[in-house]
């Protein structure tokens, strides 16, 4: 039906600067608007095709909004909701754009403008918000070929992105676009799933095993790790986190 959501999981939600929420699925992006009861599907798949498994959302600087898939690449949707007929970046190496079909997060560079794209198998994209074409495609050693999950910019500018394997790595602002630019900076023993950096610059990572780590703004000194067998006022429920969120002006 019209306004309801046909699907599994729900991998995202993220609200746009008109207050309305974007609902990415398993399969397909749903809407719903402050003026609207109930959600509408934007992006659906056919009756013979695959799944549409909607994996990021990212609203750019002109109100644009990027949608991160598996397997299908980018899409492009203005702030109405209507698709952009724009499609996907290639790189013409049919291997190289399996991997860069499969979009696992986002993020805008505030200094440039320009997107990156966290992809499969250690891959990363930086997009031109205005052609949606590549200026660079990094594949850094550092990953070993694994997922890259989260992506997201410090205060300083510095790119840091984490993996499902457990890696933490770092692009330091003001260094070449280039693969041989990343640092690694933490190596955990649970895939990280889910990446924050607070109002302080100190980096929380979800983990999928080990709970919570909390970082100094360097990423090198562990400050604090939750588990469910920390004390009373620290434990967690379980020790998988998959999204961490600061609230108001509390310290945690």
């Amino acid at each position: 039906k019209e306004y309801e959501i046909n699907a599994r999981n729900i991998l995202h939600v993220h609200e746009d600067y008109e207050n309305n929420l974007w609902v990415s699925t398993d399969n397909g992006l749903y809407v719903t608007t402050p003026e609207e009861e109930g959600v509408y599907n934007v992006l659906f798949r056919q009756k013979s095709g695959p799944e549409v498994m909607v994996q990021a959302i990212l609203e750019t600087r002109t109100l644009e909004n990027w949608i991160g898939t598996w397997n299908g690449g980018l899409l492009f949707f203005d702030k109405f909701f209507r698709k952009i007929n724009q499609p996907s970046p290639q790189t013409g190496n049919r291997e190289q754009d399996n991997f860069f079909s499969r979009v696992w997060d986002l993020q805008q560079q505030r200094s440039t403008g320009y997107v990156w794209a966290a992809c499969h198998s250690g891959y990363i994209a930086v997009i031109d918000p205005d052609t949606k074409k590549y200026i660079y495609t990094l594949h850094p050693s550092i990953f070993t070929n694994e997922t890259i999950r989260h992506i997201t910019e410090d205060a300083a500018g510095n790119m840091w992105l984490t993996t499902l394997g457990g890696k933490l790595g770092k692009w330091n602002n003001g260094t070449p676009y280039a693969s041989t630019s990343f640092e690694l900076m933490q190596k955990f023993n649970s895939g990280i799933l889910r990446l924050y950096i607070d109002g302080k610059n100190r980096i929380w990572l979800g983990t999928s095993g080990e709970g919570i780590f909390v970082l100094d703004e360097k990423g090198k000194n562990i400050l604090h790790h939750f588990t469910s067998q920390s004390s009373q006022d620290e434990s967690l429920a379980a020790n998988k986190v998959t999204d961490i969120l600061q609230f108001n002006d509390n310290i945690y």
